[in-house]
């Protein structure tokens, strides 16, 4: 162990000899500049001043820490401004790196306001994706080194702060180490636009511009955008119980705190995991006559079933309340142009009124109780309805041509009668 030691001593004997006065026992402690040494190798500053320790590695003569041929030193009590310093390295070009008293570290920069403080002092270039690397961590992943690095980048061209970003990418060896061009999983802050975005290569991901976020776009003109070949949005919950009939994903509109509409997916309370409902919430401001409580309005059900103003929708569509509309358009299975065949067995309209005595309502027309107890069916109601509209314009048919043949016998008879008053004339004036 001792002949390092000795080597080390040596050389700094050589450099220090014409300086100050030296001591190398055989044993205890050396020094270098002082005759009474208080540890195993104390260095006293060169030159008069005893207030500073120091150790040099110098090229060439030195006037201490400020001198231009100083490479390397370390300080050990007082420091510039009467700061305490333990390490201090600097050349001609300033200081490299530096450990205050306080156990601070600075690389490039002697303003050590952290533990750990880095400066790049190489100005950025002006030109448009200009870029200064300020740090880099890393490892091995075995076939390669794996790089998390820290960019100054020129977005648009300029000189000053309100051109550059702080660009934070990952590099993998040699490759992908080019700023808003090829680095992975990026994470990219404009101080001055307000704007963060993560992406990768030239892709951006995520955007937060001003509060507003962006999926697919730097550019969101609200709160979330979201810009994709496949736009989709995707809730998943960690239920432990899938099938207790607990929220599966919400989103809630609201304001002040207070929530007054929602969109939610729920879990039916089944035996199985994967029935579902959508219910649709929203609120009626008791100023304007409403209850004012977010309620449910509406709900698809877990079979495809539709319910307004119903949760127990048994039918595509079920509605409680009116439905206006200014045109309803309904597909059919078959119509009642049949009534017009030939062979068409049209009843008489005797039939029909005894059938009318008998049932208060009309053939094939559901009655009362049985239209209250089942609803109305629209597409059949129409083609029923048709049906007789059809049966009816038949029965008329038939009564106009019963008239027209009834008026050729009145018009013949008519005439019969007339010819007859023309002769019963005749005999009368024969008579007088």
């Amino acid at each position: 162990m001792k002949t390092p030691y000795l080597i080390l001593l040596a050389i700094l004997f050589a450099t220090y000899s014409s300086h100050a006065q030296n001591t190398f026992p055989t044993s205890g402690n050396a020094g270098i500049g002082t005759t009474t040494p208080t540890a195993g190798l104390t260095v006293q500053s060169e030159g008069g001043n005893t207030a500073d320790g120091s150790l040099f590695l110098v090229n060439g003569v030195n006037n201490g820490f400020g001198g231009g041929a100083t490479i390397a030193g370390i300080k050990t009590t007082a420091g510039d401004g009467g700061q305490y310093n333990f390490l201090k390295i600097q050349n001609a070009g300033g200081v490299k790196f530096l450990i205050n008293g306080a156990g601070n570290v600075g690389v490039g920069t002697t303003n050590l306001n952290a533990k750990f403080n880095i400066y790049q002092g190489l100005v950025l270039g002006s030109v448009i994706k200009n870029n200064t690397l300020l740090a880099t961590t890393g490892g091995s992943t075995g076939a390669n080194s794996f790089l998390n690095n820290l960019w100054l980048v020129r977005n648009v061209g300029g000189s000053d702060f309100t051109t550059a970003r702080l660009h934070d990418g990952i590099s993998i060896d040699a490759s992908f180490g080019t700023p808003q061009t090829d680095t992975r999983t990026w994470w990219e802050r404009d101080p001055t636009s307000d704007i963060q975005s993560w992406g990768t290569a030239t892709n951006a991901y995520l955007t937060i511009n001003k509060g507003n976020v962006g999926i697919g776009t730097l550019t969101p003109g609200s709160a979330l955008t979201l810009i994709n070949s496949t736009p989709i949005i995707q809730l998943f919950d960690k239920e432990p119980s899938p099938h207790d009939g607990s929220s599966m994903g919400k989103l809630a509109f609201g304001s002040g705190g207070s929530e007054y509409a929602s969109i939610e997916a729920s879990r039916v309370a089944t035996n199985f995991d994967d029935v579902s409902m959508l219910q649709f919430r929203t609120c009626w401001a008791t100023g304007a006559g409403g209850d004012g409580v977010n309620l449910e309005r509406m709900r698809i059900n877990f079979n495809g079933n539709v319910g307004i103003g119903t949760t127990n929708p048994q039918n595509k569509l079920d509605v409680n309340g009116t439905i206006h509309s200014q045109a309803v358009k309904i597909d059919l299975v078959g119509w009642n142009d049949y009534v017009f065949k030939k062979d068409y067995q049209l009843r008489t309209l005797q039939d029909v009124k005894a059938y009318i005595d008998q049932n208060q309502h009309l053939p094939e027309i559901p009655s009362q109780q049985e239209m209250i107890k089942k609803g109305l069916d629209v597409s059949e109601m129409s083609k029923l309805h048709m049906k007789k509209i059809e049966e009816l314009t038949l029965y008329l048919i038939e009564k106009d041509t019963e008239i027209n043949e009834q008026k050729a016998i009145n018009n013949k008879l008519q005439e019969q009668i007339n010819q007859l008053n023309k002769k019963l004339e005749l005999l009368v004036n024969k008579i007088k």
